[in-house]
């Protein structure tokens, strides 16, 4: 009985860590089988850091969404000063955007980026699939190509 109990236990501690293995949200900690050889994605917060550490941002909320597989999403609403124009969000809507593409593998992206009633985000350039943002951003090129140029660091 007590050699069941133990298999038992053993058995659901190593479902409980593959299932946190699977769910594991930091960016390029689990190697993506879509991804081309060599691939290697900038790690989550330091994307989200970057993103942050923009001049013109003020805050910003960002997350990768993965439902167990189902989805790869990166979301990003970003504030900035008040009193901007839509024309002077856009640049900033590309920044936030180029910086994230050095996340995970094939991820898609919700980026909004706000200041006072002004609101730039993709569905504005008809960016709606990965390969949208493919033909407009370039390829991913994950550590390979951090950071931008107009990314501060140290």
């Amino acid at each position: 009985m007590t050699s069941r109990r133990t298999r038992a236990r053993s058995l659901l501690a190593g479902l409980a860590l593959a299932l946190a293995a699977a769910c594991s949200s930091t960016g390029g900690a689990t190697p993506d089988p879509t991804a081309p050889a060599g691939y290697e994605a900038v790690p989550d917060e330091e994307l989200f850091a970057a993103v942050r550490a923009l001049p013109e941002v003020r805050s910003a909320d960002l997350d990768h969404l993965d439902q167990l597989g189902q989805s790869n999403d990166y979301r990003a609403e970003v504030r900035l000063q008040p009193g901007l124009s839509r024309r002077e969000l856009v640049p900033v809507f590309d920044r936030v955007t180029e910086i994230l593409r050095h996340g995970r593998w094939g991820a898609s992206t919700t980026v909004l980026v706000r200041s006072s009633g002004e609101t730039e985000s993709g569905t504005a350039h008809d960016l709606f699939t990965t390969e949208d943002f493919a033909r407009f951003y370039g390829e991913q090129t994950g550590q390979e190509g951090w950071p931008p140029p107009f990314v501060r660091t140290g």
